[in-house]
Order: C-alpha cells, then structure tokens, then sequence
C-alpha cells in the first residue's frame, strides 16, 4: 500500500503484504517512510529496485525490512515518530499541569 493512495497505510497494522517467495530474489517485508515526501509505502523486498534496497538498508529509521510472513504490519516509521512527539507534548503539558497546581 502506498499512503497517497490510501491513508491508512502510514498508522496501519493489519496493512501487511503477504509475500510469496521467489527464487533468486531477496524475500520479506519492508515498511518505507520518506520523509521529503511524507509518504508511506509497505511492500515485498523483492519489489524494491536496487535502490530501493540499499536505501532501505542504509536507513533503517526510515526503512524496516523483515523476514517472517505478513511481518510488515507494524506502525510505520512516520507514524511512530509522530506518535512519540504527540505523547510527548502531552507528558509534558501534564506535568507542567501538575506542577503549576502544586505549588
């Protein structure tokens, strides 16, 4: 799935690909976020070119690969940091809360 086409990609577990194994080709799951795009793709390894390949394995914040079947159902990298940075700015805004009504 790509996330320009479908927004649920990015956030989605359940999104898996389920890839078949071919011979003579790098087999498993990859997740790909890119960033100066803001977009989200998860897909067979042996989809990816070449340079899709080596960017993936130069980028691995950006880029999960994984090797079990339908294992790319995981929360997407973009997803993730956006996640953490929200539950960030809520931890922070509490205990800044909390602070304020203790003293």
């Amino acid at each position: 799935c790509s996330s320009t086409t479908d927004a649920k990609c990015a956030p989605g577990p359940g999104r898996a690909m389920n890839c078949q194994t071919i011979e003579n080709k790098q087999n498993g799951c990859y997740t790909l976020y890119k960033a100066d795009t803001n977009v989200t793709t998860r897909g067979c390894i042996s989809e990816l070119t070449n340079e899709g390949l080596k960017y993936c394995k130069a980028n691995s914040k950006q880029c999960i690969l994984c090797y079990e079947k339908a294992c790319n159902n995981l929360l997407a990298p973009s997803a993730a940091i956006q996640s953490n940075s929200q539950l960030s700015l809520w931890l922070g805004l509490a205990s800044f809360m909390l602070a304020t009504f203790m003293l």
